[in-house]
């Protein structure tokens, strides 16, 4: 960590600085006893902190590659030590980044057009998008488009020949917001951005881009291919969770959409990709890159705040006062981030083969870098509101629910559990407090909290009648304004409500064999379809609760539950049919009464599960 006192040295001492830094940090960087520097050991150290089995760490520093390293094993269990040069880590979403340089060379060579309607491109049979207005490249690259987040499942039979086409063509989810409307973070629009790919060089999506990154970053032991049984990849890294004091080697996960996410790659190559990027040159040449990495760097999309915003393919921050040009991913037993600063030719690559209770690795350990080699120039910014704090109130206050998630597969059922929303309340003081955290104005629409000594922002977007409709908070939270009564708690009430009459009925049922025969169809269609409701909501409350993982194609025991829960809706359709017919039968009022509360309360379920998208066979 630097001292406070370098901060405020003049330009001419940091750069003697930073000469004796890179001796004392960096001097041992292609020795044979890697640990053998005060660095290694600190990295090494938070690795047994955070129970990281293995991780890569790359930095360029003034367009140089000064540190590219490999920490740990291939597996853990067989003690193969990992290579900076070869060893394969997955970097998942990082994937992102390269197939949008790779569209842009495209746009470069006259193949494409930002501004053209993507269907264009592509064959009738292979996209049907219904939207308000046309889906362009710009929309799909700044993550405008409207598609919905998604999560792909798809039969891996898929896999070998055709997969972004049958992915585009089967699998695309339905748009949530019209296209420009509002940033939104899609998997499932850049599965459009391969499929171009493929059409447009007529190779394989994964082919081309292993030429594309050789051709331009020298990363040749990079790969987009996945490491699965029928394919294995030499010097593929296992992945691990950490449980009872010992790693658990993890299955590696199947990735259906190769353009968001397939990316495996080395420290070196990362480093390579860095050093590009910055010097904008191809590696070991003197021709520039065939796009234009500015333009990708360039706000295309301002989130709601003044601080983050979307380039095509790069995600831009400011760190410490400066512009950082970033992009993570995150998957089953991988974590990955890299940070590119272009005011000061700087960059650094993290990533480790644990996810859960690790999470804080890649970014500490980035953080503790930057500390120690960019100069603070921090940013302080001031706001004072003149409108009155009722039209603050009116314009802020409200709910607010998740909608960048999946809103056509059941994914949407999380709202049940209260796990999508955010309460805004704005204070007498012009702050607002979301949950339970305060942040403090700094900019029309714009809010800033303290967490950590990081700074975190919100901003909303607002409506021309002055009412906030959307809430972003950070890269993946937006949250739509919605009225009360499509909160989780009114839902909770009408389903907890609707299953109580349920499974008093079913009590009822059994313990009390009195009934006419009249009344017999009723109570037979009555009983089963609570059991069926009751059981396949249960099945899967235990499946959510087990984070069972969605791999290969939706797993049966998910389909179970999904199944159940329609027989029983169907049966509940026939216990209408008996209740009509019987009606004039059920002379007594009470019989009656009951009759129809159960009726009324199991369609308050079946619409819920409707809302949820539990219910009908769209979810898979």
């Amino acid at each position: 960590m630097i001292p406070c006192i370098f901060n405020n040295m003049l330009p001419i001492y940091r750069h003697c600085y930073f000469v004796v830094l890179f001796i004392f940090l960096f001097g041992s960087l292609y020795s044979s006893k890697p640990d053998s520097s005060s660095l290694d050991v600190r990295i090494m150290q938070k690795m047994r902190d955070y129970h990281v089995p293995a991780a890569l760490v790359s930095v360029v520093d003034r367009g140089e590659i000064e540190w590219a390293k490999a920490y740990g094993y291939e597996n853990t269990d067989q003690q193969i030590p990992l290579d900076a040069s070869r060893s394969l880590f997955r970097v998942a979403s990082i994937t992102k980044s390269f197939t949008a340089m790779a569209i842009m060379e495209m746009v470069d060579q006259g193949h494409l057009d930002l501004q053209e309607d993507i269907q264009a491109y592509l064959d009738p049979m292979d996209i049907q998008l219904e939207s308000f207005e046309t889906i362009t490249l710009h929309h799909i690259l700044s993550h405008s488009s409207g598609i919905e987040y998604s999560d792909f499942r798809i039969s891996p039979e898929a896999m070998e020949d055709g997969l972004l086409k049958t992915l585009v063509r089967t699998s695309i989810p339905k748009q949530v917001f019209t296209p420009g409307e509002v940033y939104s973070y899609s998997n499932a629009a850049y599965a459009i951005l391969g499929l171009l790919i493929e059409e447009v060089s007529g190779q394989r999506y994964e082919s081309y881009m292993d030429a594309f990154v050789r051709r331009n970053f020298g990363m040749k032991h990079s790969t987009f291919y996945q490491d699965i049984p029928e394919h294995p990849l030499d010097h593929a890294v296992s992945c691990y969770k950490f449980e009872n004091d010992r790693f658990i080697q993890l299955q590696r996960q199947f990735l259906r959409n190769p353009s968001a996410s397939t990316l495996n790659t080395t420290a070196m190559d990362m480093a390579r990709f860095m050093q590009c990027l910055i010097i904008g040159k191809r590696f070991n040449s003197d021709a520039a890159l065939p796009f234009d990495i500015s333009a990708m760097w360039e706000p295309q999309y301002r989130l709601a705040s003044d601080k983050e915003a979307m380039g095509y393919g790069f995600f831009m921050d400011r760190i410490k006062g400066k512009k950082v040009i970033h992009h993570g991913g995150g998957i089953r037993g991988f974590i990955s981030d890299y940070r590119i600063f272009p005011q000061d030719s700087f960059g650094i690559f993290v990533v480790q083969n644990i996810r859960y209770g690790a999470g804080n690795f890649v970014y500490e350990l980035q953080d503790e870098w930057i500390d120690s080699l960019i100069v603070s120039n921090e940013y302080a910014p001031s706001f004072e509101p003149k409108e009155p704090i009722d039209q603050w109130k009116n314009r802020y206050d409200g709910l607010y629910q998740l909608h960048n998630i999946n809103q056509s597969r059941f994914e949407k059922a999380r709202r049940l559990f209260g796990l999508t929303e955010r309460r805004v309340e704005v204070l007498d003081n012009y702050d607002i407090r979301i949950n339970k955290a305060v942040y403090k104005p700094i900019q029309e629409h714009n809010f800033l909290v303290k967490r950590s000594d990081k700074d975190w922002q919100s901003g909303f977007v607002v409506s021309d009648e002055d009412k906030a409709i959307y809430l972003h908070q950070g890269l993946f939270g937006i949250y739509k304004r919605i009225p009360w009564y499509q909160s989780y708690r009114a839902l909770q009430v009408l389903i907890v409500s609707g299953f109580l009459v349920l499974v008093l009925h079913l009590l009822i049922s059994f313990f009390n064999q009195r009934h006419q025969t009249a009344r017999s169809n009723l109570r037979l269609t009555e009983r089963w379809s609570s059991l069926f409701l009751l059981g396949g909501f249960a099945w899967m409350i235990v499946l959510y609760a087990m984070d069972v993982g969605i791999d290969r194609g939706t797993p049966f025991s998910f389909i179970l539950g999904l199944i159940m829960i329609n027989i029983g809706a169907i049966i509940v359709l026939i216990q209408w049919i008996f209740l009509f017919r019987n009606w004039s039968r059920l002379a007594h009022w009470k019989n009656r009464s009951w009759h129809l509360l159960w009726s009324v309360s199991s369609m308050v379920i079946l619409a819920i599960f409707y809302h949820l998208n539990v219910l009908g066979f769209h979810y898979y």
